[in-house]
Protein backbone atom coordinates (compact mmCIF):
# COMPACT_ATOMS: atom_id res chain seq x y z
CA UNK A 1 0.00 0.00 0.00
CA UNK A 2 1.22 3.36 -0.77
CA UNK A 3 1.15 5.67 2.37
CA UNK A 4 3.52 8.35 0.92
CA UNK A 5 0.94 11.31 1.56
CA UNK A 6 -0.55 12.65 4.62
CA UNK A 7 -4.56 11.66 3.74
CA UNK A 8 -3.09 8.04 2.06
CA UNK A 9 -1.70 7.63 5.67
CA UNK A 10 -5.16 8.56 7.62
CA UNK A 11 -7.06 5.92 5.59
CA UNK A 12 -4.13 3.11 5.90
CA UNK A 13 -4.54 3.77 9.30
CA UNK A 14 -8.60 3.37 9.61
CA UNK A 15 -8.23 0.21 7.44
CA UNK A 16 -5.69 -1.19 9.87
CA UNK A 17 -7.43 0.28 13.08
CA UNK A 18 -11.22 -1.18 12.21
CA UNK A 19 -10.44 -4.27 14.07
CA UNK A 20 -9.25 -2.88 17.47
CA UNK A 21 -11.28 0.54 17.52
CA UNK A 22 -14.64 1.07 18.12
CA UNK A 23 -17.24 2.15 15.11
CA UNK A 24 -17.94 5.83 16.65
CA UNK A 25 -14.16 6.02 17.09
CA UNK A 26 -13.35 5.35 13.48
CA UNK A 27 -15.96 8.14 12.24
CA UNK A 28 -14.10 10.43 14.46
CA UNK A 29 -10.61 9.50 12.29
CA UNK A 30 -12.76 9.72 8.97
CA UNK A 31 -13.86 13.26 10.29
CA UNK A 32 -10.18 14.53 10.69
CA UNK A 33 -9.73 13.28 7.04
CA UNK A 34 -12.32 15.13 5.91
CA UNK A 35 -11.39 18.50 7.73
CA UNK A 36 -7.60 17.98 6.65
CA UNK A 37 -8.71 17.58 3.12
CA UNK A 38 -10.70 20.79 3.53
CA UNK A 39 -7.95 22.28 4.53
CA UNK A 40 -5.27 21.89 1.78
CA UNK A 41 -7.47 22.16 -0.82
CA UNK A 42 -9.08 25.30 0.72
CA UNK A 43 -5.94 27.20 2.05
CA UNK A 44 -3.17 25.22 0.54
CA UNK A 45 -4.82 24.62 -3.07
CA UNK A 46 -3.49 21.19 -3.18
CA UNK A 47 -4.92 18.02 -3.18
CA UNK A 48 -2.57 16.08 -0.68
CA UNK A 49 0.22 16.52 1.19
CA UNK A 50 3.65 14.85 1.53
CA UNK A 51 4.21 12.98 4.54
CA UNK A 52 7.95 13.87 4.67
CA UNK A 53 7.13 17.34 4.77
CA UNK A 54 5.24 17.34 7.68
CA UNK A 55 6.65 19.62 10.43
CA UNK A 56 5.77 21.70 13.39
CA UNK A 57 5.37 24.91 11.01
CA UNK A 58 1.94 22.64 9.23
CA UNK A 59 0.75 21.43 12.21
CA UNK A 60 0.40 25.10 13.91
CA UNK A 61 -1.24 26.13 10.45
CA UNK A 62 -3.79 23.76 10.96
CA UNK A 63 -4.42 24.33 14.72
CA UNK A 64 -5.22 28.26 13.05
CA UNK A 65 -7.38 27.25 10.52
CA UNK A 66 -9.57 25.18 12.76
CA UNK A 67 -9.60 28.46 14.99
CA UNK A 68 -10.33 30.96 13.07
CA UNK A 69 -11.72 29.71 9.57
CA UNK A 70 -13.75 26.37 11.44
CA UNK A 71 -14.47 28.16 15.05
CA UNK A 72 -13.16 24.92 16.82
CA UNK A 73 -13.04 25.09 20.47
CA UNK A 74 -9.86 24.52 21.60
CA UNK A 75 -11.01 21.16 23.26
CA UNK A 76 -11.79 19.59 20.10
CA UNK A 77 -8.77 21.02 18.14
CA UNK A 78 -7.17 19.19 20.93
CA UNK A 79 -8.87 15.91 19.86
CA UNK A 80 -8.02 16.58 16.55
CA UNK A 81 -4.41 16.66 17.04
CA UNK A 82 -4.24 14.04 19.17
CA UNK A 83 -6.00 11.55 16.64
CA UNK A 84 -3.41 12.93 13.88
CA UNK A 85 -0.73 12.26 16.31
CA UNK A 86 -1.80 8.64 16.77
CA UNK A 87 -1.72 8.66 12.83
CA UNK A 88 1.94 10.07 12.77
CA UNK A 89 2.91 7.71 15.51
CA UNK A 90 1.73 4.91 13.68
CA UNK A 91 3.80 6.07 10.69
CA UNK A 92 6.96 6.62 13.06
CA UNK A 93 6.52 2.26 14.26
CA UNK A 94 6.16 1.05 10.15
CA UNK A 95 9.39 3.46 9.60
CA UNK A 96 7.03 5.48 7.08
CA UNK A 97 7.83 8.28 8.32
CA UNK A 98 11.68 9.32 10.01
CA UNK A 99 10.86 12.20 12.04
CA UNK A 100 8.20 13.17 14.37
CA UNK A 101 6.82 16.45 13.74
CA UNK A 102 4.98 16.42 16.76
CA UNK A 103 8.24 16.63 18.85
CA UNK A 104 7.95 20.61 19.44
CA UNK A 105 3.96 20.63 19.78
CA UNK A 106 2.30 21.18 23.29
CA UNK A 107 -1.40 20.76 23.36
CA UNK A 108 -3.67 22.74 24.91
CA UNK A 109 -6.93 22.20 26.81
CA UNK A 110 -9.46 24.38 28.60
CA UNK A 111 -11.15 22.78 31.52
CA UNK A 112 -15.00 21.95 30.53
CA UNK A 113 -17.94 21.27 32.99
CA UNK A 114 -19.57 17.88 33.44
CA UNK A 115 -23.10 17.57 34.48
CA UNK A 116 -23.76 15.14 37.21
CA UNK A 117 -26.84 14.16 38.48
CA UNK A 118 -26.91 14.48 42.37
CA UNK A 119 -28.64 11.30 44.26
CA UNK A 120 -31.71 13.62 44.83
CA UNK A 121 -32.06 13.89 40.90
CA UNK A 122 -31.13 9.97 40.27
CA UNK A 123 -34.53 9.77 42.88
CA UNK A 124 -36.15 12.04 41.19
CA UNK A 125 -36.07 9.93 38.10
CA UNK A 126 -36.41 6.77 39.75
CA UNK A 127 -39.92 7.98 40.85
CA UNK A 128 -41.09 8.86 37.28
CA UNK A 129 -44.21 7.33 36.60
CA UNK A 130 -44.93 6.70 32.36
CA UNK A 131 -47.28 4.92 30.90
CA UNK A 132 -44.92 5.27 27.71
CA UNK A 133 -42.95 1.70 27.27
CA UNK A 134 -40.17 3.26 25.85
CA UNK A 135 -39.65 6.19 28.00
CA UNK A 136 -39.85 3.50 30.96
CA UNK A 137 -37.19 1.49 28.88
CA UNK A 138 -34.95 4.62 28.53
CA UNK A 139 -35.36 6.03 31.91
CA UNK A 140 -34.14 2.16 33.58
CA UNK A 141 -31.32 1.86 31.35
CA UNK A 142 -30.12 5.35 31.85
CA UNK A 143 -30.33 4.72 35.68
CA UNK A 144 -28.61 1.02 35.39
CA UNK A 145 -25.77 3.24 33.89
CA UNK A 146 -26.36 5.67 36.94
CA UNK A 147 -26.03 2.26 39.27
CA UNK A 148 -23.02 0.90 37.49
CA UNK A 149 -20.87 3.67 36.03
CA UNK A 150 -20.91 1.73 32.22
CA UNK A 151 -21.35 3.93 29.19
CA UNK A 152 -23.47 3.39 26.31
CA UNK A 153 -21.35 1.37 24.56
CA UNK A 154 -20.77 -0.85 27.10
CA UNK A 155 -24.36 -1.43 28.39
CA UNK A 156 -25.46 -2.16 24.99
CA UNK A 157 -23.11 -5.02 24.75
CA UNK A 158 -23.39 -6.02 28.29
CA UNK A 159 -24.41 -9.69 28.36
CA UNK A 160 -25.40 -12.70 30.72
CA UNK A 161 -22.27 -14.21 30.47
CA UNK A 162 -20.24 -10.30 32.08
CA UNK A 163 -22.12 -11.80 35.40
CA UNK A 164 -19.98 -13.11 37.88
CA UNK A 165 -20.19 -14.76 41.65
CA UNK A 166 -17.69 -12.67 43.67
CA UNK A 167 -16.53 -14.02 47.16
CA UNK A 168 -19.54 -13.69 49.23
CA UNK A 169 -21.99 -14.58 46.86
CA UNK A 170 -22.25 -10.79 45.52
CA UNK A 171 -23.09 -10.52 41.54
CA UNK A 172 -20.43 -8.36 40.02
CA UNK A 173 -19.48 -7.39 36.20
CA UNK A 174 -16.91 -8.19 34.93
CA UNK A 175 -16.47 -6.79 31.60
CA UNK A 176 -13.23 -5.20 29.12
CA UNK A 177 -14.26 -1.69 28.29
CA UNK A 178 -15.16 -1.13 24.93
CA UNK A 179 -13.49 1.88 24.36
CA UNK A 180 -10.33 1.11 26.05
CA UNK A 181 -10.14 -2.48 26.56
CA UNK A 182 -9.57 -1.87 30.29
CA UNK A 183 -10.36 -4.48 32.90
CA UNK A 184 -13.60 -3.14 35.28
CA UNK A 185 -15.09 -4.88 37.64
CA UNK A 186 -18.37 -3.32 39.28
CA UNK A 187 -20.67 -5.11 42.39
CA UNK A 188 -24.14 -5.11 41.30
CA UNK A 189 -26.00 -3.15 43.75
CA UNK A 190 -30.17 -3.90 44.43
CA UNK A 191 -31.62 -1.47 41.91
CA UNK A 192 -29.30 -2.35 39.41
CA UNK A 193 -30.49 -6.36 39.92
CA UNK A 194 -34.55 -5.17 40.32
CA UNK A 195 -33.81 -3.85 36.50
CA UNK A 196 -31.88 -6.60 35.36
CA UNK A 197 -35.40 -8.93 36.85
CA UNK A 198 -37.61 -6.80 35.13
CA UNK A 199 -36.21 -7.12 31.88
CA UNK A 200 -35.15 -11.12 31.56
CA UNK A 201 -38.25 -12.07 29.82
CA UNK A 202 -38.19 -8.80 27.21
CA UNK A 203 -37.97 -10.61 23.79
CA UNK A 204 -34.32 -8.67 23.13
CA UNK A 205 -33.03 -9.80 25.84
CA UNK A 206 -34.32 -13.54 25.48
CA UNK A 207 -33.15 -13.22 21.52
CA UNK A 208 -29.66 -11.55 22.16
CA UNK A 209 -28.77 -12.47 25.53
CA UNK A 210 -27.51 -8.75 26.11
CA UNK A 211 -29.35 -8.02 30.15
CA UNK A 212 -30.96 -4.33 29.33
CA UNK A 213 -32.87 -3.71 26.11
CA UNK A 214 -30.91 -0.41 24.30
CA UNK A 215 -32.15 2.39 22.06
CA UNK A 216 -29.95 3.90 19.87
CA UNK A 217 -27.36 6.35 21.71
CA UNK A 218 -28.91 9.37 19.59
CA UNK A 219 -33.12 8.23 20.67
CA UNK A 220 -31.72 7.65 23.99
CA UNK A 221 -30.37 10.97 24.42
CA UNK A 222 -33.79 12.54 22.77
CA UNK A 223 -36.18 10.72 25.31
CA UNK A 224 -33.56 11.87 28.35
CA UNK A 225 -34.18 15.54 27.05
CA UNK A 226 -38.25 15.05 27.68
CA UNK A 227 -37.20 12.78 30.79
CA UNK A 228 -35.68 15.56 32.41
CA UNK A 229 -38.63 17.97 31.87
CA UNK A 230 -41.32 15.12 33.25
CA UNK A 231 -38.59 15.52 36.38
CA UNK A 232 -38.28 18.78 36.23
CA UNK A 233 -34.44 18.57 36.25
CA UNK A 234 -32.92 21.78 34.58
CA UNK A 235 -29.84 19.56 33.08
CA UNK A 236 -29.22 18.83 29.92
CA UNK A 237 -28.34 15.17 30.12
CA UNK A 238 -27.02 12.52 27.59
CA UNK A 239 -26.28 8.74 28.86
CA UNK A 240 -22.47 10.05 29.46
CA UNK A 241 -24.03 11.70 32.06
CA UNK A 242 -24.75 8.39 34.08
CA UNK A 243 -21.11 7.32 34.30
CA UNK A 244 -20.22 10.83 35.14
CA UNK A 245 -22.76 10.90 38.47
CA UNK A 246 -21.73 7.10 39.37
CA UNK A 247 -18.04 8.40 39.37
CA UNK A 248 -18.92 11.45 41.37
CA UNK A 249 -21.70 10.09 43.64
CA UNK A 250 -19.49 7.35 44.46
CA UNK A 251 -16.58 9.48 45.90
CA UNK A 252 -19.01 11.70 47.55
CA UNK A 253 -19.96 8.84 49.69
CA UNK A 254 -16.20 8.15 50.61
CA UNK A 255 -15.26 5.09 48.04
CA UNK A 256 -11.72 5.17 48.04
CA UNK A 257 -10.33 6.78 44.44
CA UNK A 258 -8.71 3.60 43.46
CA UNK A 259 -11.67 1.52 43.83
CA UNK A 260 -13.77 4.02 41.76
CA UNK A 261 -11.00 3.56 39.01
CA UNK A 262 -11.40 0.19 38.89
CA UNK A 263 -14.82 0.24 38.85
CA UNK A 264 -15.31 2.65 35.63
CA UNK A 265 -12.07 1.14 34.04
CA UNK A 266 -9.85 3.79 33.72
CA UNK A 267 -5.91 2.58 32.98
CA UNK A 268 -4.48 5.38 34.92
CA UNK A 269 -5.94 7.21 38.32
CA UNK A 270 -5.32 10.60 36.96
CA UNK A 271 -8.08 9.96 34.63
CA UNK A 272 -10.66 9.28 37.80
CA UNK A 273 -9.08 12.57 39.62
CA UNK A 274 -11.00 14.58 37.28
CA UNK A 275 -13.87 13.87 39.00
CA UNK A 276 -12.44 15.26 42.46
CA UNK A 277 -13.27 18.73 40.85
CA UNK A 278 -16.73 18.26 40.90
CA UNK A 279 -16.36 16.75 44.37
CA UNK A 280 -14.20 19.57 45.67
CA UNK A 281 -16.83 22.24 44.72
CA UNK A 282 -19.78 20.45 46.21
CA UNK A 283 -17.86 20.47 49.54
CA UNK A 284 -17.72 23.96 49.52
CA UNK A 285 -20.94 24.45 48.30
CA UNK A 286 -22.20 22.37 51.56
CA UNK A 287 -19.46 24.20 53.56
CA UNK A 288 -21.28 27.71 52.37
CA UNK A 289 -24.42 26.36 52.73
CA UNK A 290 -23.60 25.09 56.50
CA UNK A 291 -22.26 28.59 57.35
CA UNK A 292 -25.14 30.28 56.10
CA UNK A 293 -27.61 28.60 58.12
CA UNK A 294 -25.57 28.56 61.29
CA UNK A 295 -25.58 32.41 60.53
Amino acid sequence: TSTQTLLEMIQYYIDNSKSRISEGTIKQYESIKRKIANYLSQELLIPDYPLDKLNYRFLNDYKVYLESKRSNNPNTIDRDIKRLKAVIHFALKLEILKEDPFIKYKSSTVPTHRSTLNMDEINKIEELESTNPTIQLVKDAFLFMCYTGLSYSDLKKLNVNDIHISVGGKRVIKINRHKTDEFCMVPLMQKAEAIIEKYKEYPTVLLTGNIIPTLSNQKMNQYLKLIMELTSINKTITCHVARHSFATNSLEHSIPIETVSKMLGHSNITTTQVYTHVTDRHLHEVHKNFHRKRG
